[in-house]
């Protein structure tokens, strides 16, 4: 959409963070996941250590 838009600098920052989402995703390492698991922490009070 940002290349569309004509903001060819977002486009290429954008798909470079959409790579190394995949890549990560490809190596067994899921995102969503830790955010998670730092949400739940945050939720019971504890201290996650980042």
């Amino acid at each position: 959409m940002s290349f569309s838009l004509g903001w060819v600098g977002a486009g290429y920052v954008f798909s470079f963070m959409l790579l190394a989402a995949a890549s990560a995703a490809l190596l067994g390492y899921c995102v969503g996941c830790t955010v998670y698991f730092w949400y739940k922490q945050l939720r019971a009070g504890r201290k996650t250590g980042f």
